[in-house]
């Protein structure tokens, strides 16, 4: 982390035996590489870098995967379709997405929650208020027309 990395994320990195990656606080650039859905990470952090483009669909497939970190970049589009992830910690912050919060986040485990400072908009879906074991939540500056969000969430 912190490391004024630049360019992209080299291929090789895709073959490591690694469980957690932590490459926060650089310059890295492009899209986030799909290569990561094959991989057995339990914590992926890429926050403040240069990301661009979409959050890729099988980044929410990842069945080992429990914390990632995206804040801070500019990445577009909408979150996709909760799939075999259970986060305990989701960081969308501060970047240009769009759409609706999906459902199935309710479902998560989550302790630790952000998408502020994007375009989302639509209903805050119910099943947030499932999320027991939330601790941090923020959901502030974007354009989210009605809903309940939970207790200690700040809209």
């Amino acid at each position: 982390a912190d490391n004024h990395l630049t360019g992209s994320i080299p291929k090789e990195i895709f073959g490591l035996p690694l469980t957690g990656l932590w490459l926060h606080a650089n310059a890295i650039s492009g899209p986030i590489p799909t290569e990561f859905g094959a991989m057995s990470l339990v914590t992926l952090s890429l926050n403040a870098n240069l990301f661009s483009g979409t959050l890729p669909q099988n980044l929410l497939d990842m069945s080992t995967l429990s914390s990632l970190g995206l804040s801070y970049n500019r990445l577009t589009g909408s979150i996709p379709e909760i799939g075999n992830v259970n986060l305990n910690t989701l960081w969308l912050n501060n970047n240009q997405m769009t759409g609706s919060i999906p459902s199935g986040l309710g479902s998560m485990t989550l302790f630790s929650f952000s998408l502020a400072n994007n375009s989302f908009a639509g209903e805050i879906p119910l099943d947030l208020l499932a999320l027991t074991a939330l601790k941090y939540c923020s959901l502030e500056n974007n354009n989210f027309t009605g809903g309940t969000a939970p207790a200690n969430c700040a809209v």
